[in-house]
């Protein structure tokens, strides 16, 4: 299943989120956001409301950074704490936080650097 436009991923941000039931299985994904060729946005409600709407048990988020580095930025560690905390309150759970560049992601769950996954 292919789910990244790859004629976007070294021009403009772009935030995916996969949602998963509880066997981790994809049920449905969305691109959230579109963004710049240095940063992008998404809305937790609206994030949240799609997971909801999916009867989502488990998310995982990501986003690509043109620029090709794969070391998340402060807005990355703070968005991720953001919406750990929104999904918890609804019992959805933030299994990852995933930055894409065509070869190769960083994820913010196996490098444990980020207090919020």
């Amino acid at each position: 299943m292919k789910i990244w436009d790859d004629s976007l991923i070294n021009l403009q941000e772009q935030v995916y989120v996969l949602f998963l039931n509880s066997r981790n299985e994809v049920i449905s994904w969305r691109c959230v956001n579109t963004g710049s060729s240095k940063a992008t946005t998404f809305d937790i409600k609206f994030t949240l409301s799609c997971a909801l709407n999916c009867m989502a048990t488990n998310i995982i988020i990501a986003h690509n950074h043109p620029s090709g580095e794969l070391r998340p930025s402060i807005t990355d560690y703070q968005a991720t704490e953001r919406l750990k905390m929104a999904a918890e309150l609804l019992d959805i759970h933030l299994l990852d936080h995933l930055i894409i560049k065509t070869k190769g992601f960083y994820s913010l769950m196996d490098n444990k650097k980020a207090s919020s996954i």
